[in-house]
């Protein structure tokens, strides 16, 4: 296995949904896609949080502003999850 094949997989194990390792690799596109989809879901649930006063209160008492902020809320962790999944993958293949 070569040197910089052995980094990548380090790299996608320990910053993968940063996607550190596709800029390594120079794929920029696939390091954009993965950085652009953590940042949205890291800065989207605190940003939920703070305009419902939490997800608790926004499910018991849902208005207009509530189920939007949720809707985003959703988007936001399922990101994440994409973003996790996909460097998964990565280190493993």
């Amino acid at each position: 296995m070569r040197k910089e094949k052995i980094v990548a997989i380090l790299l996608a194990l320990f910053l993968g949904t940063l996607g550190i390792h596709a800029f390594y690799l120079d794929n920029k596109r696939h390091g954009l896609t993965l950085l652009m989809l953590t940042l949205i879901g890291w800065i989207g649930l605190p940003v939920c949080a703070l305009l419902t006063g939490g997800i608790i209160t926004a499910i018991s008492s849902v208005t207009a502003g509530t189920f939007v902020a949720f809707l985003f809320f959703i988007i936001a962790a399922i990101s994440i999850l994409i973003s996790f999944v996909w460097a998964f993958i990565d280190f493993i293949k």
